[in-house]
């Protein structure tokens, strides 16, 4: 039974990819706000590779939309802080 929302399953799978891009050995934290962060850009018709099932793309719309209302509401823009979290983590050494 899978028990995580669709907007979670996406900042995971984007969290994932996150973490192998840059050859680190696990998925840390940072990667899966990273994941979230990107979940606006998920949506997009020719963002994701694979690209969102269509019967996904509304309820990741819409957690995408309260995510970021929350990071707004604390004064974050989430495109520059992913930015700077993805900087932050730099590159692993697994190869």
């Amino acid at each position: 039974m899978n028990t995580l929302s669709p907007g979670v399953m996406v900042a995971w799978r984007i969290g994932a990819y996150e973490a192998a891009t840059a050859n680190h050995a696990f998925v840390e934290p940072e990667h899966l706000l990273i994941g979230l962060c990107s979940l606006e850009k998920a949506c997009a018709p020719d963002a994701s590779d694979p690209p969102l099932a269509p019967e996904l793309v509304d309820a990741v719309r819409a957690e995408a939309d309260m995510f970021a209302a929350f990071v707004g509401g604390v004064g974050l823009d989430p495109v520059p802080f992913r930015r700077r979290l993805r900087e932050r983590l730099g590159r692993g050494g697994t190869e």
